[in-house]
C-alpha cells in the first residue's frame, strides 16, 4: 500500500538519513498503529462545535 507514511520512510532511507533496519522497524510499527475512522473523527468534531 503507498501511503505518505511509507514514501516519506523511503525517501528519508535512501537520503540515508535513517538506516534500511529503522526503517523497518518503523513502517512495522505503522501497520500496528491504528488508523483513525472518519466517522469517529467527524463525531468528535461535532461534540466539540456543539460544546
Amino acid at each position: 500500500m503507498l501511503s505518505f507514511s511509507n514514501v516519506l520512510i523511503d525517501v528519508l532511507a535512501i537520503k540515508n538519513v535513517i538506516t534500511q533496519s529503522k526503517a523497518t522497524a518503523l513502517r512495522d510499527y505503522l501497520s500496528m498503529v491504528p488508523s483513525p475512522r472518519r466517522s469517529t473523527i467527524r463525531r468528535r468534531m461535532r461534540e466539540s462545535l456543539s460544546t
